[in-house]
């Protein structure tokens, strides 16, 4: 699947939950998630735009791959994701196999859904909150269809192009690791 995905900082968590609700999203629910990310032993992951995660929420586990970005206006880029059965088996196996803990990214998510538009609301350790639009989509050739249908979502919250962060979290709290 390819996600196509923007994100926003948010100044004011609570008033934009308001904007989403006046437009009568769908709510899904609300958890806490924990992310390992890996440093490949042999490929510099920053280099060639790729990350692997695993991923804790609620009792549920799922290894991620995620390709290099194919959208300059978007973080849209090809994932893969594998649910597994042990979380702390799963990074064993992968420190064995010399791959490193990169960082962790931990965040209090909140769903909802507009058409077929996922948007997550995030407190971020370390980072602050964050609106994050989302579209599964199968081919390629629909990426600039997706990223119009959330960019016209974006523009009818009172945002544009322009105020989207098209780094991920990781890439996000690497930064912030590096300067200080």
């Amino acid at each position: 699947m390819i996600e196509v995905e923007v994100k926003i900082k948010l100044k004011d968590l609570n008033e934009f939950k308001k904007k989403l609700l006046e437009l009568g999203v769908k709510r899904l629910g609300e958890w806490f998630e924990e992310d390992i990310y890996f440093k490949h032993p042999s490929v510099d992951f920053k280099a060639t735009d790729e990350a692997l995660r695993l991923r804790r929420v609620d009792g549920k586990i799922n290894l991620t791959y995620k390709g290099p970005k194919i959208s300059s206006n978007s973080k849209t880029r090809e994932e893969i994701d594998v649910e597994v059965v042990d979380f702390n088996t799963v990074r064993l196996l992968f420190e064995k196999l010399r791959f490193q803990v990169l960082t962790r990214v931990a965040k209090k998510r909140e769903v909802y859904l507009f058409e077929e538009i996922k948007i997550s609301l995030d407190k971020v350790e370390d980072l602050g909150d964050f609106a994050e639009f989302e579209i599964l989509i199968e081919y390629e050739r629909h990426v600039k269809e997706a990223e119009e249908k959330v960019f016209n979502l974006l523009r009818r919250l009172g945002f544009n192009k322009s105020n989207s962060v098209t780094l991920s979290y990781l890439e996000l709290i690497l930064h912030k690791i590096n300067s200080n």
